[in-house]
């Protein structure tokens, strides 16, 4: 999946799931896994500033941010991540399957 690009529909038509990302920042699809490090992501309408997609430009451990999903409240893994986009934030929750979005200017 090397010159593949997440589109808003994902990637060949397939929308990552939050239990599709392991600790590493790897997206697991039937197509194969691909590192979202450095790949574009489309970022929730909401959250855009002026881009429909953003760079993932780290991942970083959950618990530098949050330590309760905001979903369903449970305690995240100490595996939980973030992925760090320009002015977003996603973390695949394990816990519940959802992703969480945030934005940097949220705060």
């Amino acid at each position: 999946m090397n010159g593949d690009k997440i589109e808003v529909d994902g990637i060949k038509g397939l929308v990552a799931a939050a239990k599709d990302i392991d600790k590493d920042g790897v997206w697991t699809s039937k197509y194969g896994k691909m590192s979202l490090l450095g790949k574009e992501m489309p970022v929730p309408k909401n959250l855009q500033r002026g881009k429909e997609a953003e760079e993932v430009l780290a991942i970083l451990p959950a618990s530098l941010y949050v330590t309760k999903c905001t979903c369903c409240k449970a305690d995240f893994d100490k595996d939980a991540i973030v992925l760090v986009m320009e002015s977003a934030r996603l973390i695949p929750a394990q816990c519940c399957n959802m992703m969480l979005w945030s934005s940097e200017i949220d705060g």
